[in-house]
């Protein structure tokens, strides 16, 4: 992932380069395809560590578009451009990978790597409704679908849990 990280900065000095001559949306365009896109089907498999410095990039890409000066608060920035934080976009496929399994709408291969809490125990527990999370033995394996999918979904408020038509 290093290389790859190395290669998605060049990105932001790409932006930098070009921006006089192209258009705003064309921009943001450009940063989507190129550093979003290009990591977003591997995410889960990310450590932390890389995620943080992909932000980074995308932090900086989005103060060169807006011009704003280099130690700008991002959260207003993209809210004014309507675009999420790769650690948000990251949540939001969690979500609705989660929400899928609940509906039948994934592929058995990947439902049967996901037990809900109810056929997993006999026991009455508070978190009947919810997935069961597999015991781990090693950190790499906190980034995976399979464990960290159920964590993300046990942490939603049951309202929104709720919503599962």
């Amino acid at each position: 992932w290093t290389i790859h990280i190395n290669d998605l900065s060049k990105t932001s000095a790409l932006i930098k380069t070009f921006l006089p001559i192209i258009h705003h949306e064309d921009s943001i365009l450009f940063i989507n395809t190129n550093l979003i896109c290009n990591i977003v089907s591997c995410c889960g498999q990310i450590h932390t560590q890389f995620i943080k410095k992909i932000e980074i990039l995308q932090k900086r890409a989005i103060r060169i578009i807006t011009k704003s000066h280099y130690i700008a608060h991002t959260d207003p920035l993209f809210s004014k451009l309507k675009l999420l934080k790769l650690s948000d976009l990251y949540k939001h496929q969690l979500g609705f990978f989660m929400y899928k399994s609940i509906n039948g709408q994934l592929p058995e291969n990947l439902a049967s790597m996901l037990k809900r809490t109810e056929n997993v125990d006999n026991h009455n527990l508070r978190n009947c409704n919810g997935y069961y999370i597999q015991n781990i033995r090693t950190n790499n394996r906190k980034f995976t679908t399979n464990y960290s999918g159920p964590v993300f979904w046990n942490t939603l408020p049951q309202q929104l849990r709720n919503l599962e038509q």
